[in-house]
């Protein structure tokens, strides 16, 4: 019998011998936190709409000026991007592992005070940030090509 978390010996005796299926975790269990879903398709959503006002504007001051707010509330709200934690995550992970010791002396710290900055976390980091911006932006451009969809006229060429 392959168990995936190590259950107590009721749950072994309600699987064994029971035809009716364990009981779900309960919803508060942080995976199922819808949050942490909208924290990590938010950013998406906010990139999506910085990409689309850019390409709606005609000149390049229409299009600096469109993207301010979308960035500002981006930064405002602490999201993560994907290709910004390609960066940091390096530099803190380099940081760790081979920075000077009087670095780790001028801050007073040592790297072992950060034992959860690891490689497998960063790429962890990275892979799930980036689910969510792609997520975010499908959505984003979903919505405007549904916003924009129009029957072509009888008259018109492409009718």
């Amino acid at each position: 019998m392959r168990q995936i978390n190590k259950p107590n010996a009721g749950s072994l005796v309600w699987r064994r011998y029971s035809n009716v299926a364990p009981p779900k975790p309960p919803r508060n269990d942080p995976s199922h936190n819808p949050a942490r879903w909208a924290a990590r398709c938010a950013p998406g959503l906010i990139q999506g709409l910085a990409n689309w006002l850019c390409y709606s504007a005609r000149t390049t001051t229409d299009k600096i000026l469109a993207i301010v707010l979308p960035i500002a509330a981006f930064s405002a709200a602490g999201f993560e991007h994907s290709i910004a934690n390609m960066y940091l995550l390096t530099f803190a992970l380099l940081t760790k592992f081979w920075a000077a010791t009087m670095f780790w002396g001028l801050i007073g710290k040592i790297p072992s005070a950060f034992p959860h900055l690891t490689v497998f976390g960063a790429l962890m980091n990275l892979v799930w940030v980036t689910i969510g911006n792609m997520i975010g932006c499908v959505v984003v451009g979903i919505t405007y090509w549904f916003s924009y969809l129009r029957k072509p006229e009888s008259g018109s060429p492409r009718g």
